[in-house]
């Protein structure tokens, strides 16, 4: 059975199939907008270099944020769409633990940035368990003196910092004195990815596709200039 993980919440979208917990095809494409004419083709290529077409996926995965408005709700939509055609369960998997779960540290701890806005980012605290990772402290829309507040509960921890929101939060972390910040400086760890996603999926039992949602956790245009619901 193939697992097909998208990622789309990022400017770094991607697309990967997993066989038998293997990453056998992956593929990844900049810009969340252009999600809309690639994704899908993209996704058949991958499916066809292996060999296969659409109706040997046995499994969707798909990051639901939070993350880019634009590309959270394409990426979300069509993988709804094609588990719709094709009668098949969808595995929501949040970006950020998507992101720490890709993580190789030796700290107990881990916090992941995403970028939201210039002033904004989504930030959470994340634990290490066997196997993978488990949110201790709830993902939120953030700024740097909320931050700041959130590192004054781990008091003498190490934390290691991950994402691309880490340079707004950037005054923050460096000072802090009663936390051991460890930044992560793999530029391949800026971003969650579809491998990652498929990983997380592949213990997970998947959903009907009318319960998956994109997780925002910020307004929309719409909500901010006008108080509309989306």
């Amino acid at each position: 059975m193939l697992t097909v993980g998208v990622s789309t919440s990022s400017p770094a979208s991607s697309i990967a199939i997993m066989e038998d917990g293997c990453i056998v095809g992956e593929d990844a494409f900049e810009g969340a907008r252009s999600c809309v004419e690639e994704l899908i083709p993209r996704l058949k290529k991958l499916l066809a270099d292996q060999g296969r077409g659409m109706r040997d996926i046995g499994k969707l995965a798909v990051d639901v944020g939070p993350g880019g408005l634009t590309g959270l709700k394409i990426g979300v939509v069509a993988v709804k769409t094609i588990a719709q055609a094709l009668d098949i369960p969808v595995v929501p998997v949040s970006s950020m633990r998507a992101l720490c779960h890709g993580l190789d540290t030796e700290t107990e701890y881990i916090m992941p940035l995403m970028r939201s806005t210039k002033k904004e980012f989504f930030s959470a605290i994340y634990r290490k368990k066997q196997g993978g990772v488990e949110c201790i402290e709830q993902e939120r829309l953030d700024t740097p003196e909320g931050l700041a507040g959130r590192l004054a509960d781990f008091a003498g921890a190490e934390i290691t910092v991950a994402g691309d929101g880490a340079g707004q939060a950037a005054e923050v972390l460096e000072s802090e004195k009663n936390v051991t910040i460890k930044m992560c400086v793999d530029d391949k760890m800026k971003y969650p990815t579809a491998r990652l996603v498929c990983r997380i999926a592949g213990s997970e039992t998947g959903r009907h596709w009318r319960e998956i949602n994109p997780r925002y956790l910020c307004l929309t245009n719409a909500e901010r200039n006008f108080g509309i619901r989306v």
